[in-house]
This record gives C-alpha cells, sequence and structure tokens, in this order.
C-alpha cells in the first residue's frame, strides 16, 4: 500500500489553486454550459422525431462529441495540470490547446477509451447478464429466481467497479497528450506507471468518493471539481517522480520507459 507521504496534502493543493480559483470556476462553468447545451438540444429535437431520425440524432452527437469535447475534456487536464505543476501563467485559452495542437492525437485517445471501456464492459457483464437471462425463466421459484436476481445485481455492481478500476491505467494518459510521443506509446507509458501505483489511483479516488454527494448541489460543484481535477494532476505529477526514484537496476530493464518519462516531463 501506498505511504500517507504518497498523497497530496489537501493544503497543497488549495495551495496551488489560490491565484486560479476565479479561472478554474470560469472553466468549469463553460463545460456545464456546454453539457446543458447539449441535452437541451436532445431534449428539443428528440421529442418531436421518429425512431429513425433518433437513431441518426444519436450517432451526429455521438460525433460532435467526440470532435468537441474531446480536446475541451484534453484542454481542461492540461489547465489543471499546469496548475498543479505549479505554472503562474495558466489561462482560460489552455481549454482550447487541443483545437490547434494535436487535435487527432487527442480524438484518437477519446475513441480508444471509448472502444476500451465498452469492451470491458461486454466481458464483465457476461456473468451478470446470464444471471438475469436465468431470472426471467426461474419465476416459478421465487427462491432461485430472487437469489439470480440479486446475484446478478451484485455481480453487476462489482464488474462497473473493476472495469472502472482497469481504465484508472489509462488516466494519466489525458495529461500527455501534448508530448511528441506516439498515442500507443502515451498509454503504454501510462499503463507501466500506473501498475506500480494502481492502489494508490483507487485510494485517491476513495478519498473523494464521499465529495461526490455536494456535486449536484451548483455551489459545491464549483468548489468541488476544481479542487479533485488539481489533486488528481498533483498525484499523477508526484507518481512519476516517485516512479523515478527506482533503484538503478530496476531502470537496466526499463530504459525506454525512462526516456520516454523524461519527454514527458520536458512538455511544457
Amino acid at each position: 500500500m501506498p505511504s500517507r507521504s504518497s498523497y497530496i496534502r489537501r493544503e497543497e493543493i488549495h495551495r496551488l489553486l489560490q491565484s486560479h480559483r476565479k479561472t478554474a470556476v470560469a472553466v468549469e462553468s463553460f463545460l456545464v454550459l456546454v453539457k446543458l447545451l447539449g441535452i437541451f438540444l436532445w431534449v428539443s429535437i428528440v421529442g418531436n422525431a421518429t425512431i429513425w431520425q433518433n437513431a441518426v440524432l444519436c450517432v451526429v452527437l455521438l460525433w460532435l462529441d467526440l470532435l468537441l469535447i474531446s480536446p475541451l475534456k484534453a484542454g481542461k487536464a492540461r489547465f489543471y495540470y499546469r496548475i498543479a505543476k505549479g505554472d503562474d501563467t495558466v489561462s482560460f485559452s489552455l481549454l482550447f490547446y487541443y483545437f490547434n495542437h494535436r487535435y487527432r492525437k487527442c480524438i484518437s485517445w477519446r475513441l480508444s477509451i471509448w472502444l476500451k471501456r465498452y469492451g470491458y464492459w461486454l466481458l464483465a457483464f457476461l456473468p451478470c447478464s446470464a444471471l438475469l437471462f436465468w431470472y426471467r425463466y426461474l419465476q416459478n421459484n421465487p427462491a432461485l429466481s430472487s437469489a439470480a436476481l440479486f446475484l446478478g445485481i451484485v455481480l453487476g455492481v462489482l464488474a462497473l467497479l473493476l472495469v472502472e478500476i482497469r481504465l484508472l491505467r489509462y488516466m494519466p494518459a489525458i495529461y500527455w497528450l501534448s508530448c511528441p510521443l506516439s498515442l500507443k506509446r502515451t498509454l503504454s507509458v501510462s499503463v507501466t506507471l500506473s501498475a506500480h501505483r494502481l492502489n494508490h489511483l483507487v485510494g485517491f479516488y476513495a478519498s473523494y468518493g464521499w465529495w461526490v454527494l455536494f456535486l449536484p448541489f451548483i455551489v459545491p460543484y464549483f468548489y468541488i471539481s476544481p479542487l479533485f481535477q488539481t489533486a488528481r494532476a498533483a498525484t499523477v505529477d508526484k507518481m512519476i517522480l516517485e516512479f523515478l526514484k527506482q533503484p538503478l537496476q530496476h531502470w537496466k530493464n526499463h530504459g525506454k520507459i525512462l526516456s520516454e518519462l523524461l519527454i514527458i516531463l520536458e512538455e511544457p
């Protein structure tokens, strides 16, 4: 298990955010407005459309999400990563950075995560689906049908958690999309780094879990989200530095990863 010193103290996160709080709120507000606009378009169109029109609309909205929201998500990550590294020059314009820099890599990253998530879901939910399928044909036996339903729900929740934990291995890559490494190598470095600190990442998310209860409320959201985003970016940055402290013997077999991590650290 990671030591307590591996975690970023919240006092440090508040210090990093201190001079960027207003800009962070502006970034979060813009993204919330974009999401609300998407919901409004969906609700206003879907009610007056046929089934086939709705299907086409879903495809169009998915493509718009991929092409427009992906660079905004990556830009948001870059914004908080720069704050976590103590950069005092961060600005709202960083949100749009990937529209002009490595746009294709950014789109490929989001598409790759989508495919991995849905692929993992398909595999993870097969046992759950089988139990729910049996539940339908065990209606004449209340005890067995209830057991099948209960186990199906429990396995579904566990499958969801396991998929999200597995996808955490790719999370650090969102902060490195601007580096000159290919997307394949960027994801590979992310997986290698996370493999040594996966329990650290899980512990980090668990430490912020109860804060999720306050996210539906407007004012707490604009306080919690910048804090969480900065803490996550700072955690990834610290994970790199701790990984680089491995004994010399370790790097004899991982020289390529070392050079790639140094490239990532050099990227502004």
